[in-house]
């Protein structure tokens, strides 16, 4: 694409020609700079402990059974603490 731009359609580069192309390079360095901040980004998630342990499937039974557990304990606890509050 960028030689395309460098030597315009017909080999000729015009000034609207060369405006054109000037624009449509900066659009594709800025698609080129904003698809490399997404790989990186993607790249450094995977290296998230949480990620990799959201991403195998096959570990979600048990971690969803010890979070519930843990949410009902809370729940439990919440609950005393307002009858608690609610007789005093």
């Amino acid at each position: 694409m960028c030689r395309e731009l460098d030597h315009g359609l017909g080999g000729a580069r015009g000034s609207a020609q060369a405006d054109t192309g000037d624009a449509l390079r900066r659009q594709l360095d800025a698609l080129v700079d904003e698809v490399t901040e997404l790989i990186l980004a993607g790249q450094n998630a995977r290296l998230d402990p949480q990620y990799r342990q959201a991403f195998h499937r096959e570990s979600w039974a048990g971690e969803f059974a010890e979070m519930r557990a843990r949410l009902e304990a809370e729940c439990d606890d919440l609950r005393w603490q307002i009858r608690v509050i609610s007789r005093g």
